[in-house]
Order: structure tokens, then sequence, then C-alpha cells
């Protein structure tokens, strides 16, 4: 698992290969991420937009980014942890995805950026 704290808000990833889909010209190595969002604060926050940066061997295959989580604006109460889970591909064998969120104080009524720790997408295989 990776884990990263910005401003009292920790971001844990946990990475897994599924499987791989064979392409007429190349293959899709899909992973399952289970990521949760701990606010560690003494104040709610809201996550309002989600980027990630996903990058296959060492060069960006895509980014996913948008507003809320998955249609939903969570609003996350100090000391509660919100998690969810996604599914991302690459084309190698090796890769791995960063990113960050906006996040809303409900306290100072203000915007900040939270980090998401860079995480690995390593095919089952290449684990040794």
């Amino acid at each position: 698992m990776n884990i990263l704290t910005t401003q009292g808000v920790k971001i844990a990833v946990l990475s897994k290969f599924k499987y791989v889909e064979h392409r007429k010209n190349f293959k899709k190595y899909w992973f399952s991420c289970q990521i949760s969002i701990e606010n560690t604060n003494d104040f709610p926050v809201q996550i309002l937009e989600r980027n990630l940066n996903v990058f296959s061997s060492d060069i960006k295959l895509t980014e996913l980014s948008g507003k809320g989580i998955q249609g939903e604006f969570p609003e996350i109460k100090p000391y509660t942890v919100f998690t969810y889970d996604t599914m991302i591909f690459i084309t190698a064998e090796l890769g791995y995805a960063q990113g960050s969120y906006v996040a809303y104080n409900e306290q100072e009524l203000t915007f900040f950026q939270v980090d998401t720790p860079r995480f690995p997408l390593v095919v089952s295989w290449k684990n040794n």
C-alpha cells in the first residue's frame, strides 16, 4: 500500500494486477485500485475534483480527471475515511500512476490540493 498525507488528508492506494486484454496490435494490462481518503483534520473536507496521471513504462498514457469521484462529491467528516474502487489499464507490463484531488475546507471556506502517492502498476509475474 502506498500512502501520502497532504494538509491532514491521507491518501492510501492499493493496486492489484487483474488480467490481460489482448487487442489486435497491443495488450491492455488491467489493475484494480482501492483508494482510501482519510480526513485526519478536525473539520470536514469535501472532494471536488480528481486528476490521475497514468504512465505505461515511463510514457504518459492517459490523464483521468473530472469533477468529483465516480459521480459523487464526498464530504469526509473529521477522522473518517472514504474508500472507492476503480480500474486502470496500461499498455506495458510495468507502469505507475500519481495525481491529486481538489478539496474544500468547509471550516475556512478554502480550496486546497491533496496529492496522491505514486503507486506502482506491475503485472504479477514481474513482482518477484
